[in-house]
């Protein structure tokens, strides 16, 4: 029973830290635009694969 006095206090800190963080990290526009940085991989690919292509000399 007496480390429910210990356990309780640090888990409620531990969850107003939790929650401070998750509404700094949406307040500065964390969550905004999720599939932009995925698809970017996606089409930066490909445009270094064409990129690559334009820069080498035709076979002959």
């Amino acid at each position: 029973m007496e480390s429910l006095l210990f356990i309780i206090p640090i888990s409620l800190l531990g969850l107003v830290v939790t929650v401070y963080i998750l509404f700094k990290a949406l307040k500065s526009g964390q969550f905004e635009d999720l599939e932009r940085h995925g698809w970017s991989v996606v089409f930066d690919d490909r445009e270094d694969k064409k990129t690559t292509r334009e820069e080498q000399p035709p076979n002959e």
